[in-house]
């Protein structure tokens, strides 16, 4: 993993277990890692594809909703 799915999942961690989902815009994890859009987007692709989070649609806001992936 490099360091950006770090500083992504350092950001979107607390929020999952804190809410037991994340509804952030992609702009607003962006404005919080320093990272670009689409890099973020990136990066929450590469969490999904390693079975760290699933996508559970979107929110009324347009926002991504995920949650962690539970076996």
């Amino acid at each position: 993993m490099t360091e950006d799915v770090w500083a992504v999942a350092v950001v979107i961690a607390p929020v999952l277990v804190e809410k037991g989902e994340l509804r952030e815009p992609l702009e607003s994890i962006a404005a919080r890692t320093g990272i670009s859009v689409r890099r973020v987007n990136e990066c929450l692709r590469l969490l999904r594809k390693h079975a760290c989070i699933r996508s559970r649609g979107g929110s009324e806001n347009g926002a991504p909703v995920y949650v962690l992936h539970q076996v």
